[in-house]
């Protein structure tokens, strides 16, 4: 349940974000939310991150695909896990939320720029944040950090 629940959170705020952005803004406006900080830039990117894979919209839906049934059946044999769950459902709401509008669009709608970054969404934030996650959680099963999670 924790998992769906997050998901579903993650999901639904990048995609009410993305429908701000999309109806505020034509592709390359911007708005300053914190002067020389943070802005939202409407980028309509074909590709993956840090814009690789532009002209393979099939192997990037199938990827984000592939992510989204890892992320399934790790949180299904996971489930007595709630760290786990939590993980896996930011990461798979991030997933999912990408993948839509890969289907839907044809592009990842992104729109979070810090200036010094490629300008990003909150799907790509949720789905950074998994994998480091699991990556410290992994770490940490094997002994790491004094095996202290």
């Amino acid at each position: 349940m924790l998992f769906l629940a997050l998901g579903a959170l993650v999901f639904v705020l990048d995609q009410g974000a993305k429908w701000y952005v999309s109806t505020a803004l034509v592709p390359g406006a911007a708005v300053a939310l914190v002067p020389g900080l943070l802005s939202f830039v409407r980028v309509d990117n074909p590709g993956a991150a840090f814009g690789l894979g532009r002209g393979q919209p099939f192997l990037l839906i199938l990827a984000g695909a592939l992510a989204l049934v890892a992320a399934v059946f790790l949180a299904w044999r996971r489930r007595r896990e709630p760290w786990w769950q939590t993980a896996l459902g930011i990461g798979a709401g991030g997933a999912l939320s990408n993948l839509v509008d890969r289907l839907t669009r044809g592009f990842i709608l992104d729109f979070i720029d810090l200036g010094f970054w490629p300008v990003f969404n909150l799907a790509d934030l949720a789905v950074v944040v998994a994998v480091a996650l699991i990556i410290w959680r992994l770490w940490a099963e094997q002994g790491g950090v004094g095996g202290c999670l």
